[in-house]
């Protein structure tokens, strides 16, 4: 899933974090799973976004963790 879609023009996430976090919930809910933890790994969407804290407060407020990643590659 895209979070940034066509609205992160302004570098801000709106729509975005609500679906991430829905997603979240959806993995926790799968019985399957059997997750001691779900950690949203954002990319270049979140790392961009001016309001990225908000984000991740969302997400720690729903007991998600969020861990934004760097854009670099690792080499070989």
């Amino acid at each position: 899933m895209r979070l940034g879609g066509n609205e992160f023009a302004a570098n801000i996430l709106i729509g975005a974090m609500d679906r991430a976090v829905l997603v979240c919930a959806r993995f926790a809910a799968m019985p399957a799973q059997r997750a001691k933890e779900i950690v949203a790994v954002a990319t270049s969407a979140t790392r961009e976004a001016e309001n990225q804290r908000e984000f991740l407060r969302r997400l720690r407020a729903k007991r998600y963790r969020g861990a934004v990643i760097s854009g670099r590659r690792r080499p070989g």
